[in-house]
């Protein structure tokens, strides 16, 4: 199969989760090829650069969502009950 369509593993689909040296394991387990070493100082300044870019896009989209999730609750006039039953429901 041809490197463009092979399946990502879950562990490269959060490829920002990895270090460097998991990151470069995970690619030669699914692709069964190495980094060339002359890449490997880009590959490892670029993904963790991308990485801290995705954790930050991660954090205000969390922040973002618990600012909506208050102007719901007040839209709706939830309790505080109403509101922990609401939550604790949507962790299950």
């Amino acid at each position: 199969m041809p490197a463009a369509h092979q399946k990502l593993s879950r562990r490269l689909e959060d490829w920002w989760t990895l270090d460097f040296g998991s990151f470069r394991a995970e690619v030669k387990r699914v692709s069964r090829t190495e980094i060339p070493v002359k890449e490997r100082g880009e590959w490892e300044a670029y993904l963790t650069e991308q990485a801290g870019a995705v954790r930050k896009l991660n954090t205000d989209i969390e922040a973002a969502e618990r600012e909506l999730n208050t102007i719901v609750y007040r839209l709706f006039e939830l309790s505080s009950q109403d509101i922990a039953l609401l939550e604790s429901s949507m962790t299950m």
